[in-house]
């Protein structure tokens, strides 16, 4: 392979690579990719937005450190059956605000085994929530 083919082939992995993050950081919904040692690897900005984690927050805890007490157990036992391979359709759990108050979210995720990563989506299940990033993104604009 030559010099020049290997350098288009690897600005256009860097485009695509950029083309998905800004789609990821686009999507209104909490896109999460977790690791097997129970810590998130990659989170959108939504997480920010609804949650007021930090990115560095969210990657340096074990994601069950954002889980409500009453729910870790159910959340363990969800994860444990995803990553024997079943696909989670609408897990509902409640994640903790940076505020202290808890926040009701749905959850899609499966597992790809090729990379040994978990990819979710959340949705906000909360109006009060919802409601209040309306606001704040028609104030942005």
């Amino acid at each position: 392979m030559s010099l020049n083919k290997l350098r288009e082939l690897t600005e256009s992995l860097e485009n695509a690579e950029l083309e998905i993050l800004a789609f990821f950081d686009l999507c209104p919904n909490l896109l999460a990719i977790v690791n097997l040692s129970g810590y998130f690897t990659k989170v959108n900005s939504y997480w920010t937005t609804t949650l007021g984690w930090s990115h560095a927050e969210l990657t340096s805890k074990p994601w069950l450190h954002f889980v409500h007490p009453d729910d870790v157990v159910n959340t363990i036992r969800i994860f444990k059956t995803m990553v024997g391979g079943k696909k989670i359709l609408n897990f509902v759990n409640r994640y903790k605000h940076q505020n202290g108050d808890y926040i009701r979210v749905s959850w899609d995720a499966s597992e790809l085994h090729s990379t040994k990563n978990a990819y979710c989506v959340g949705r906000i299940l909360d109006l009060n929530i919802l409601h209040g990033l309306d606001a704040h993104n028609i104030d942005a604009t």
